[in-house]
């Protein structure tokens, strides 16, 4: 998924943005996309790790894109992970 089709919330005046700078208040949302970025990596990481058998990297990776970006899909990992792990 590209920057421009992900909508996110400007920090500085909550306005519901997908591009790099906040139409409303011109607010930088680079740093914003980047972990969001980073939270998508990382969803992605934990589920190759589970695909390979190795449920504790998978965990880890679930929890680091959950603290990055809590997104419904992270929240389930984690879930699912930690079913898994008990």
């Amino acid at each position: 998924m590209s920057r421009s089709s992900v909508k996110l919330r400007c920090p500085a005046c909550s306005a519901r943005v997908a591009t790099e700078a906040c139409h409303r208040c011109g607010a930088d949302l680079r740093p914003l996309h980047r972990v969001h970025e980073e939270g998508r990596r990382c969803c992605r990481a934990a589920r190759a790790a589970l695909q390979r058998g190795d449920v504790a990297m998978a965990q880890a990776m679930a929890m680091r894109a959950f603290h990055y970006h809590a997104t419904d899909e992270a929240q389930r990992l984690v879930t699912l992970l930690r079913i898994l792990r008990a």
